[in-house]
């Protein structure tokens, strides 16, 4: 299933910042049809640059994931955290976060990679 949800209006909220990703034509309750795009300017810049500055936002999180193959732990076989590991990494992340949001803002992104210097499907 496919998540109920209208993409012509969509908003997504992350951790506190607003992002209108939709822009396109959508229906009022009476049933008339208003556009939801604003006027393009700095201070509301268009669709895609709200889903570019949302992804980049996305990317700028820290993202733990599970280790494996590593040397096995003493006295047993494990050579992954896949199954224990969760909390570890939930909790991780979140003071990461946390000490970044403190330390940097909530603003604060990592820096866009240059064309020479990004691999292929990174941020331009």
């Amino acid at each position: 299933d496919q998540p109920n949800f209208d993409e012509r209006t969509c908003t997504v909220w992350m951790l506190g910042v607003k992002y209108d990703l939709g822009g396109k034509t959508a229906p009022s309750q009476d049933g008339s049809v208003h556009s939801t795009a604003q006027k393009i300017g700095p201070e509301n810049p268009s669709s895609s640059d709200e889903g570019h500055a949302f992804k980049h936002d996305i990317q700028s999180r820290f993202w733990l994931t599970y280790r494996r193959n590593f040397v096995p732990i003493r006295n047993s076989s494990l050579t992954s955290d896949a199954g224990w590991g969760c909390m570890l990494r939930s909790g991780q992340m979140m003071i990461a976060q946390a000490l970044a949001h403190h330390k940097l803002g909530r603003s604060w992104r990592l820096p866009c990679p240059t064309a020479a210097s990004s691999p292929a499907g990174a941020l331009p």
